[in-house]
């Protein structure tokens, strides 16, 4: 039996939760690289276009709060992987948000 045909036969209610699934865990991932690749493509530029690809790292950084969310509400996840999630999202943004202002007033 091919992977297709196996796929075919699987209930729709099934194929829609590995779909929903695979969805969140690509944002989840999608997301995050964001944030590591936007802060090291901005880190040679200079002071005011970094402070723009680390806005574009933050706004990734609030995605991932989402994903998290979407993922618990999903039941993909509990709600205290859920908050781990937020607590160490909130302290990276803080963190990019201070470099932020620190690069603004050098």
């Amino acid at each position: 039996m091919s992977q297709f045909t196996f796929l075919c036969l699987m209930p729709t209610h099934i194929l829609r939760s590995i779909y929903t699934t695979i969805k969140i865990a690509f944002g989840i991932i999608r997301a995050s690289d964001s944030i590591a690749l936007n802060i090291a493509e901005g880190y040679s530029s200079t002071k005011p276009n970094f402070n723009k690809y680390l806005q574009i790292a933050w706004d990734s950084a609030n995605e991932c709060v989402v994903c998290s969310t979407k993922a618990r509400r999903r039941g993909f996840i509990d709600f205290k992987t859920d908050e781990n999630n937020r607590k160490l999202i909130t302290e990276l943004s803080k963190m990019i948000s201070s470099y932020k202002k620190f690069l603004r007033n050098s």
